[in-house]
């Protein structure tokens, strides 16, 4: 089940985050990480989109109404796995394996240190708005994702830091070549998997995101 896996990041930064980090990274030694779970999982499956024309009304009207069966499917299915990721996913294991992957990458800078401590200069929060399974079209490799938002505060309260980032896991891109998940192609391949498959699979990428996260922060540190 395990192969090699591909993670692209995208990130959008808010209002004048980028200046003002900027500012704040010389007067900060070092942070601690907080990560929590707001959000659930998601999954959302491939559907069918517009059937052709064959020039026949009654073969028309088939092909719609077959359609409309299939997509009502995927959505139970989607149902089904949401619920499947809910129950083997545990948010604990998520939550420690992003802060490990942030930690272990920025371990003593730059753009500054890693603490377990809570007495730091700043605290960086992680909310992970969601997770799941997005598969774009039917037939197509599924992807596992993860929406986060964070947030650095130094020890007065002043937000310094804001970035929503979403981590995409799929197959094919060199960048995470050395990284090795039991990545979904499709819906019956994640029934195949067990809960601590699905569990270990979403905790993988949780540090990964984290060791991404660090990589970004560098970049915007200047």
């Amino acid at each position: 089940m395990s192969r090699l896996i591909a993670l692209t990041l995208s990130a959008a930064m808010v209002g004048g985050c980028h200046a003002r980090f900027k500012k704040a990274v010389p007067t900060i030694d070092d942070i601690n990480v907080q990560v929590i779970t707001t959000g659930g999982p998601y999954v959302e499956l491939g559907k069918v989109w517009g059937t052709p024309d064959t020039g026949n009304q009654a073969a028309n009207l088939l092909l719609d109404v077959a359609a409309v069966a299939v997509n009502v499917s995927q959505e139970i299915k989607a149902i089904d796995q949401t619920t499947r990721i809910y129950n083997a996913v545990d948010i604990q294991d998520v939550n420690s394996a992003m802060t490990m992957g942030l930690g272990e990458t920025l371990g003593g800078g730059p753009p500054f240190a890693f603490s377990s401590d809570s007495d730091t200069d700043a605290t960086l929060q992680l909310e992970v708005l969601s997770y799941g399974l997005y598969v774009p079209y039917i037939g197509a490799p599924g992807e596992f994702t993860y929406t986060v938002r964070a947030r650095m505060y130094r020890a007065n309260g002043e937000r310094v830091y804001k970035k929503t980032l979403t981590c995409e896991v799929g197959a094919g891109d060199p960048q995470a070549g050395e990284m090795v998940l039991g990545v979904v192609n499709n819906i019956r391949e994640l029934n195949e998997m067990t809960d601590e498959q699905i569990n270990q699979s979403f905790s993988d990428m949780a540090h990964y995101c984290g060791m991404r996260f660090v990589a970004k922060m560098r970049k915007n540190a200047g």
